[in-house]
């Protein structure tokens, strides 16, 4: 199913991950979010301005320019304006009168769009149970997991790493190369969590994380650490030596 997406400033600025997020998801759950062209800033700020409707006129657009009766915002703040807009519209004469007169447009809209917030769009559009079918939980049963940060090199200096994943030619999959260090329950773990440099550029925003399987080729265990103490606890290095791991992983 396609959705009209409103991604607006933020999320095209300071909130970049954000909006990589919502269209990642959405993808995963087989929707497309379909981005307003030539969208504007919705005028979040407009209880400051001395003309109350001019500010508005772009929110007022992207509601005509909505397909399929449906708007979708992950912007909390655009949420907000899209929405009392949309309920102005429909319940102050004046406003879209004003409005109206301003714009001129071929075809007034009919304010029959839906404005529909992300998370919105999972509850209620989509379903618990439905999400419940798409969430990957490699945990379930009885399974012990581990967490893979700690390297020779970087301990929580997590940028420092030097294990890096780099997508391969398919497009498929991501080999990775490098070793962590001291990993509680590395011996008998059975599914891993492994942090690794996807893009050294980006310093601790070019960090992902990979959900790594034991049987996954390339991957191997290192030898179980004699430590002085918390002797119950199993420790060991993790190696990996272009280590497959699957994109959606």
């Amino acid at each position: 199913m396609i959705y009209s997406y409103y991604p607006g400033c933020t999320l095209k600025d300071r909130a970049k991950e954000l909006d990589k997020y919502a269209r990642a998801s959405a993808a995963a759950l087989g929707l497309e979010l379909k981005e307003l062209k030539e969208w504007q800033c919705c005028g979040a700020v407009y209880p400051a301005a001395s003309d109350e409707i001019a500010p508005r006129l772009s929110a007022v657009r992207a509601l005509m320019n909505t397909e399929n009766g449906k708007l979708v915002t992950m912007c909390s703040a655009c949420h907000h304006v899209l929405k009392r807009t949309n309920f102005d519209w429909n319940n102050d004469e004046n406003f879209r009168t004003r409005a109206t007169n301003y714009m001129q447009p071929e075809t007034p809209y009919d304010g029959s769009v839906k404005v529909i917030h992300f998370l919105e769009l999972l509850r209620d559009e989509i379903g618990f149970d439905a999400l419940k079918k798409k969430v990957v939980n490699p945990l379930t049963g009885r399974k012990i997991g581990a967490f893979g940060l700690t390297e020779p090199g970087a301990g929580t200096d997590a940028q420092g790493q030097q294990t890096t994943a780099v997508l391969d030619e398919s497009g498929e999959n991501y080999i990775l190369n490098g070793t962590k260090c001291f990993i509680t329950n590395g011996t008998v773990a059975e599914t891993f969590v492994v942090f690794a440099m996807t893009d050294k550029k980006l310093g601790n925003k070019g960090i992902s994380a990979f959900i790594v399987e034991k049987s996954f080729p390339g991957f191997s265990v290192g030898k179980h650490e004699k430590k002085m103490g918390i002797r119950g606890s199993s420790t060991c290095d993790l190696i990996f030596e272009d280590c497959i791991v699957p994109k959606e992983n």
